[in-house]
């Protein structure tokens, strides 16, 4: 045996060390993006809930301030005795609400929210929007997954 040879594996060894070493921090730094990729889309559905969420808060202000009026109004009608009219303006009332309330198009809540969140795009630009799904509430894929673009 050589005595060069000895450095040399020792080389070889220190070589193939170094090359896991680095393949392993590889691996760890995309897991690391992987996560934060994960947590940036979680933040993004979050934000959009919280969009919804005023969206709701707002509509149902709004609702309570109409609702006061229409009580105002049919409590007149109560008042004089005027039932006739009374019942042309409940009938008049009933029309005006939206047969929708929280749309629910499938089990699935992150879907749910996603496909609830481009109806609500497609109808504030006065876009038909028609959806057909059938997902359940569990189908064995992460919420972040699902919302990855």
């Amino acid at each position: 045996m050589c005595q060069g040879t000895p450095v040399f594996l020792f080389f070889v060894n220190a070589g193939a060390f170094v090359t896991v070493h680095v393949v392993i921090r590889l691996i760890q730094e995309q897991t690391k993006n992987l996560q934060l990729e994960s947590n940036n889309h979680m933040l993004t559905m979050q934000a959009l809930q919280y969009e919804n969420l005023q969206s709701w808060i707002m509509e149902t202000r709004r609702a309570k301030h109409d609702i006061r009026h229409h009580f105002i109004v049919m409590s007149g009608f109560l008042e004089r005795g005027d039932y006739e009219q009374m019942k042309s303006y409940v009938k008049k009332y009933i029309k005006q609400f939206p047969e929708e309330g929280q749309l629910v198009f499938c089990e699935h809540t992150v879907i749910n929210m996603l496909v609830g969140y481009y109806y609500q795009l497609a109808k504030e630009k006065n876009i038909e929007f028609r959806v057909k799904i059938n997902v359940p509430e569990k189908i064995g894929i992460s919420d972040s997954d699902l919302s990855i673009t």
